[in-house]
């Protein structure tokens, strides 16, 4: 914000006309000429601001408070490196300028330079610690670069300061629940509700918690209670719908999304949750729509102007621009509309992928050119997300899974891998993955701990290997008394390659619901996926088989949390001497 010298108070649209008059009788007054600039800054005129100020700071160059303004000013314009070099200029003048440091700070963080940001924030709060405002801002920046434990640390102290300040309190609560501190966080939101009982969003918030806690008769009633207390609250009737899908009640959940959306028609998350609420109930043609606003709710960077997507017709000699805007699994799972779009499009397909995929997915059928996130975005006279295409397509759950895999392993094993799969071995060799992603969202439900697996180790005749790559998911192995009975690959795995040539020479994969299952799928390997008690819509809620996939069988939890119930149906279809081929449809004995 722009900061005035003294006591002085301007009225842009009154005073700017008697400002340029005082200017016209004295124009080498300074003062004169800094509130002036100020005005327009008010205005919104920045370009004429930034020239008085620049003539202000000729005639009085040691005040700070004019480089601070003009900082603002090119800011305004998207002058990044002159914004900057203002405000360095108003805190060398003034070192204890908090105002021009949290304005720095905000610029730094504009341009995704968080560390910087971060400590011209805390020369800030060090100048003037009484200032919420600045907290709350570091508060942003730490989340920002996903640094939710100092986020919620800043946020902890101020609250602390200010017990009173029920934004902290909400705030406090928000990064609390990105650390998956569920319990904590409910017991600050209802603090909150305590000190508040009328506040809408606090019930909407719990009732969120509660959710991710399985809770949910509990979160059903936060969430009905915070749409009674404002029965026009988008972002409330938005909560409820996703407790109502929790608890399998599709219709009224797809109802609390369209009231969210007709409260508030720009709404991007309730329409795509709409969107995979009807995708979960099977009715695919009603849920590309809604779909389609995943890039919206993820912020996923459009690759070219609206006017270039593809809407599906012939482009006979032009560059099509397929891109990956979504997750891994994602992207292995649509991958088979490419061929499709090949053919559909009569264009020259330019696929970009995540640079993990490059080699699994060099000879994809239906692409003409390969390139990965890594690389400069390619030249295209059309574009279309990865995602969008079953939609652009009008693809039916019927249509989703038919003909033969898709994709090819290559047939190198990792290097350094020795004999690990000498083919003399006796017995089944089963891989195991427990853990997903931790940056997925809904991780904290769809990961299974290590440890609930300990009733397969038992099964005599079996050889189990990790594929967990990540350096979480391994050090759970590492610790865990289960390591002596499961031989580590995940280490020697570089990408998605090396996994799809393990994948051969396994005779069945178990795992929960992350890329490697989508991996397996894709290649026709015998895959059992264990299942959350609401999973994401493609595994749907009323089947053992997947439509996307003919070689998966799935598992699922019969309540909320339950993982043992999961792997006693694994163990006893392991103990059968049995490895599903099509799903349930079918066995075939390994």
């Amino acid at each position: 914000m722009p900061n005035t010298p003294g006591d002085a108070a301007i009225d842009p649209r009154a005073d700017a006309a008697c400002l340029e008059q005082a200017l016209a009788a004295d124009p080498k007054r300074w003062d004169t000429l800094y509130l002036y600039a100020t005005a327009l800054l008010q205005l919104g005129r920045l370009r004429e601001a930034i020239d008085v100020l620049r003539r202000a700071a000729q005639l009085q160059p040691g005040v700070p408070d004019l480089y601070n303004n003009l900082g603002v000013a090119l800011q305004g314009i998207g002058e990044f490196d002159a914004a900057s070099r203002a405000y360095h200029t108003a805190t060398e003048l003034n070192p204890d300028f908090d105002l021009a440091f949290s304005n720095l700070a905000r610029l730094q963080e504009s341009a995704g330079r968080f560390a910087e940001a971060e400590i011209s924030l805390r020369q800030a709060i060090r100048i003037n610690p009484a200032q919420t405002a600045y907290r709350l801002q570091l508060a942003g920046v730490l989340g920002r670069a996903e640094n939710w434990h100092d986020a919620a640390l800043v946020l902890q102290q101020a609250a602390d300061a200010d017990p009173d300040s029920l934004d902290l309190r909400m705030n406090l609560a928000a990064a609390l629940v990105r650390q998956e501190r569920l319990e904590e966080a409910a017991s600050s939101y209802r603090t909150v509700i305590d000190s508040r009982p009328d506040f809408a969003e606090a019930h909407s918030s719990l009732a969120f918690v509660l959710e991710r806690q399985g809770r949910l008769s509990d979160a059903l009633g936060a969430a009905e209670h915070a749409t009674v207390l404002r029965p026009d609250y988008a972002e409330g009737f938005n909560n409820l719908g996703t407790v109502l899908r929790s608890l399998h009640r599709l219709e009224d959940a797809c109802r609390a999304f369209r009231t969210a959306i007709e409260f508030n028609p720009e709404f991007a998350l309730a329409q795509f949750n709409l969107g995979t609420t009807l995708l979960l109930a099977g009715r695919y043609a009603e849920g590309w729509p809604g779909y389609r606003h995943h890039a919206r709710v993820a912020g996923t960077t459009l690759l070219g102007a609206p006017s270039t997507e593809w809407d599906g017709r012939p482009i006979p000699g032009r560059r099509l621009l397929v891109y990956a805007d979504q997750g891994l699994g994602d992207t292995i799972q649509f991958a088979r509309f490419l061929p499709l779009c090949k053919r559909t499009s009569q264009a020259q397909v330019v696929f970009r992928c995540q640079s993990a995929l490059r080699r699994l997915l060099a000879q994809c059928e239906g692409v003409d050119e390969l390139c990965t996130t890594d690389d400069p975005v390619p030249a295209f006279d059309f574009q279309v997300p990865l995602a969008s295409l079953p939609g652009t397509f009008s693809v039916t759950i019927d249509q989703v899974g038919l003909g033969p895999p898709y994709l090819t392993p290559p047939a190198e094993l990792p290097p350094r891998m020795g004999n690990l799969f000498d083919e003399t071995t006796a017995g089944r060799r089963v891989g195991l993955v427990w853990q997903g992603n931790p940056r997925q969202a809904r991780d904290v439900v769809r990961s299974c701990p290590l440890e609930k697996l300990v009733p397969l180790l038992a099964l005599p005749e079996i050889h189990y290997f990790s594929l967990q790559c990540d350096a979480g998911g391994r050090s759970q192995l590492g610790a865990s008394p289960v390591a002596g009975r499961v031989a580590d690959v995940g280490g020697f795995l570089e990408d998605f390659a090396h996994t799809a040539a393990v994948l051969a020479r396994l005779d069945l994969l178990i795992t929960v619901d992350t890329a490697i299952a989508h991996l397996a799928g894709s290649l026709g390997r015998p895959v059992w996926t264990m299942l959350c008690h609401t999973p994401d819509w493609r595994w749907h809620l009323d089947r053992c088989d997947s439509p996307w996939y003919a070689s998966m069988r799935l598992f699922r939890q019969p309540t909320w949390g339950d993982w043992e119930s999961v792997v006693e149906q694994i163990r006893v279809a392991l103990q059968s001497g049995s490895v599903a081929m099509g799903g349930c449809r079918g066995e075939a004995v390994v």
